[in-house]
């Protein structure tokens, strides 16, 4: 069966692609592309990818650092206050 130019290679009655496991026969096969130009390269691109924060983690993560400097200027003030102001 020859390659038609005109079909998309998923669709394709004739198509191998990589992983495919052939039981027994022989066959001929026309290499199109490889790599990240083949559809499984493509796919890999997107898993690779690094996903952005959900709302919720970047709310974490920020109300986490507002405890860490309120506590850092509360307390870390707290001391050299007392002993300049309040102690004699």
């Amino acid at each position: 069966m020859p390659f038609d130019a005109g079909v998309d290679m998923a669709d394709a009655k004739n198509s191998v692609f990589m992983g495919t496991s052939v039981v027994s026969g022989s066959a001929s096969v026309l290499i199109c592309a490889t790599g990240p130009n083949t559809s499984l390269g493509k796919i890999s691109d997107t898993l690779v990818a690094k996903a952005p924060f959900p709302s919720f983690e970047q709310g974490t993560q920020r109300f986490g650092l507002l405890v860490f400097f309120y506590l850092f200027a509360v307390e870390g003030i707290k001391p050299w206050f007392f002993r300049r102001f309040v102690e004699p």
